[in-house]
């Protein structure tokens, strides 16, 4: 059996990387300089972000109002408390490992979407090693931001949908990726360059309307 094809057996191989992957960075990221230690920090961090809150970082309060939108992994985090059975802390961790799981594997999906033919697996493996090459630089803060895997993730199916040239999709997409991150925002930038900068004038304005769509439904 195939799917967009590749086979079953083969996309199983994929997702057992992907969760490899997942796991490594995430262990990297919660190691890192000091962010095990202030694990603690971070979790009452995202509740806190989610509460309108202020919090603690080290001996510091903090709030930062640029924060305030990133609302959907604490989100998820608190139904997760809410639900019980493990520490806040614990269910931080899973959450961490599920996101950066979805992350490695958007990232190879979007890959098998876009590419004119269908990469080869082990050519799709080393996407998702590169990608996690890439990631262990960013772990450079003594506290994790946990919008990082999430906004891979948004950003794999953003560069699909305009390459697809699927404008409705990229509006829902990077509105709710608004509320992961910022960023959200260059979906529109990237509908703009991508279609709109070797069009002629009246495309180029078309595209430039729509860009500034997808820029608004991110804010």
């Amino acid at each position: 059996m195939e799917y967009s094809g590749i086979r079953i057996r083969h996309w199983l191989q994929i997702l057992a990387v992907c969760l490899g992957l997942a796991i490594v960075t995430t262990f990297v990221s919660a190691n890192h300089d000091q962010r095990f230690p202030n694990r603690s920090d971070t979790v009452n961090q995202q509740l806190a972000i989610l509460a309108g809150d202020s919090y603690m970082l080290g001996e510091q309060e903090y709030y930062f109002p640029s924060f305030q939108n990133r609302v959907l992994f604490p989100a998820l985090l608190s139904l997760a408390v809410q639900a019980g059975y493990l520490e806040p802390s614990e269910w931080y961790l899973l959450l961490r490992i599920g996101t950066a799981f979805l992350a490695f594997t958007a990232f190879i999906w979007s890959a098998v979407l876009i590419a004119p033919h269908i990469p080869s697996l082990p050519t799709l493996v080393l996407g998702g090693l590169l990608l996690a090459f890439s990631l262990l630089p960013t772990f450079n803060h003594g506290w994790e931001h946990p919008t990082d895997f999430l906004d891979v993730f948004f950003m794999c199916f953003v560069v699909t949908a305009v390459t697809q040239r699927r404008f409705l999709p990229l509006l829902i997409l990077t509105g709710i990726a608004a509320a992961n991150r910022e960023s959200a925002v260059f979906g529109g930038v990237i509908w703009l360059i991508y279609w709109g900068l070797h069009s002629s004038w009246k495309t180029l304005l078309r595209e430039i309307l729509r860009g500034g769509g997808v820029r608004y439904s991110a804010t």
